[in-house]
C-alpha cells in the first residue's frame, strides 16, 4: 500500500506552480484521478480500521490541521465510496491478474402456482449450479512523460552545470518533479475518465437518434429532462446509487451555461451557494442526482471520426459534449507500484541526469451497466 501525502494528490502540483515569484499556471481539478485516489484512500482507511476515511485522515494527521486537498480527497472517499474501485492484491509482475467476482442470479417461476407444492408434482433431485462471472484486472507497466512532437516517451533532461549555477529562482530538480507529477496525474485522468465512457449506454439531448442529428443550428443542447432520462436508464437497470442515495453527475462547463435560462436549474442551484458544495466543481442537485462541473470531459467533432458506442460521425461544424451520469463499482483501478522516478544509466559522463516516472497497474470497465454517457450539442 502507497502512502498518501501530498506527493499522491491530483492538485499536489498546483502548490508549486503558484510558489514564489513562479506564474499561476491554471490546471484542471483532475476528478477522475482524485476519486482514482480516494479509492486507494479507502483501502487504507480500512486497513487502519477506521470508519471513515476522514477519521482515518486526522487519526494520521496526530491532531494536525489536514491540508486543504487532502481533506477534499477525504470527502471525495466518504462521499462517493466506489465512484473508483481500488485493488491492490498484486505483486510486481507485468502480466498478473486480479479477478473481481461478481454473483448471477437466474431463476423464474417467480408465481404462486409456479412454486405451489401439489401431490401429484414430485420435487426434483437434480442439482443445479451457483454461478458467477469474473471480471480481470491484469497489471501492465506505464511510464511517461511523452513527447507530442515526438510520439514517443522521452525522459527530462537536466544538465549538471544548469542545476549547479544557473542563476535562477526555479530549481531545476524541483522543477522536474513538478512536470513528472503532472503528466503522471493527467494521464492518471484520462485513463479512468476513458474507462467510464467505455459503454453504449447513451441518452441523447431531445431524444435524438445519434450524433449525426446534431446538425450546425439544431439546438439540441443540455435539460434537466435530459438528466432525468439518464437518471431512469440507471434506476431501470437496477443500479444503486452511492452509500448516502446519490448518483453522482459529470458535466461540461457547457452544462451551465446552457442552463441558466432555466427557471427550475436556477432554483437547483441555489443550493451552491447555502453550504453544499461538497466537492470543488459542484453546481446543482436534482432529485438524487448531484451534478459536478468537470473540465477534462471528453468532446468530439468531425475529425475525430465514428463517436464510441455511437458509431457515427459528428456533422461538420459542431461539436458535441458529453456528460456522466454514474453509481458505484463502474471502474476499478489496481496497484502494484505507484509511479516511481527512474534515472537513466546514460549521463554523458554525468554532465546530464535524464529522468521518467513508471507504474506498474491494471484499469478496468469493472460493470458498463453503472455508467450512463450524455450527449449533447
Amino acid at each position: 500500500m502507497a502512502s498518501i501525502n501530498r506527493a499522491t494528490l491530483p492538485q499536489n502540483f498546483l502548490d508549486s506552480v503558484s510558489a514564489g515569484l513562479r506564474l499561476v499556471q491554471p490546471e484542471p481539478q483532475y476528478l477522475f484521478a482524485k476519486f482514482a485516489m480516494a479509492g486507494q484512500l479507502s483501502l487504507a482507511a480500512i486497513d487502519a480500521g477506521a470508519t471513515t476515511v476522514q477519521q482515518f485522515v486526522s487519526m494520521s494527521a496526530g491532531g494536525a490541521k489536514v491540508p486543504p486537498d487532502l481533506d477534499e480527497l477525504a470527502r471525495a472517499a466518504d462521499t462517493y465510496p466506489g465512484a473508483v474501485t481500488a485493488a491492490n492484491f498484486f505483486s510486481n509482475n507485468q502480466g498478473d491478474t486480479v479477478k473481481m467476482r461478481r454473483v448471477v442470479f437466474e431463476g423464474g417461476g417467480y408465481t404462486e402456482d409456479a412454486r405451489k407444492v401439489t401431490p401429484d408434482k414430485t420435487t426434483s433431485t437434480t442439482g443445479q449450479s451457483l454461478k458467477a462471472e469474473e471480471v480481470p484486472m491484469v497489471l501492465a507497466e506505464f511510464e511517461g512523460p511523452y513527447s507530442s512532437a515526438n510520439s514517443v516517451v522521452q525522459p527530462y533532461a537536466l544538465r549538471d552545470f544548469d542545476a549547479r549555477y544557473r542563476a535562477n529562482r526555479d530549481e531545476l530538480a524541483s522543477l522536474t518533479t513538478l512536470h513528472l507529477r503532472r503528466d503522471y496525474v493527467k494521464w492518471l485522468d484520462t485513463v479512468v475518465r476513458d474507462r467510464y465512457r467505455a459503454t453504449s449506454n447513451i441518452t441523447y439531448s431531445d431524444d435524438v437518434a445519434n450524433v449525426a442529428s446534431f446538425t450546425s443550428g439544431a439546438g439540441h443542447i443540455s435539460t434537466l429532462e435530459m438528466i432525468a432520462k439518464a437518471r431512469k436508464s440507471l434506476s431501470d437497470r437496477e443500479w444503486p446509487q452511492f452509500s448516502g442515495g446519490r448518483y453522482l453527475c459529470l458535466v461540461p462547463t457547457k452544462f451551465n451555461v446552457d442552463m441558466i435560462g432555466d427557471p427550475d436549474y436556477r432554483e437547483l442551484s441555489k443550493f451552491h451557494a447555502q453550504g453544499r458544495n461538497l466537492l470543488f466543481g459542484y453546481i446543482a442537485s436534482y432529485q438524487d442526482v448531484d451534478i459536478y462541473e468537470c473540465t477534462t470531459l471528453r468532446t468530439y467533432v468531425n475529425a475525430d471520426g465514428a463517436v464510441p458506442g455511437d458509431g457515427q460521425t459528428v456533422p461538420s461544424g459542431v461539436t458535441v459534449y458529453e456528460a456522466l451520469l454514474f453509481g458505484p463499482q463502474g471502474v476499478g483501478v489496481g496497484t502494484a507500484q505507484p509511479p516511481t522516478a527512474y534515472w537513466a544509466d546514460d549521463t554523458d559522463y554525468g554532465k546530464v541526469a535524464k529522468v521518467i516516472w513508471r507504474s506498474v497497474q491494471a484499469f478496468q470497465t469493472l460493470d458498463n451497466r453503472a455508467v450512463q454517457r450524455i450527449l449533447f450539442q
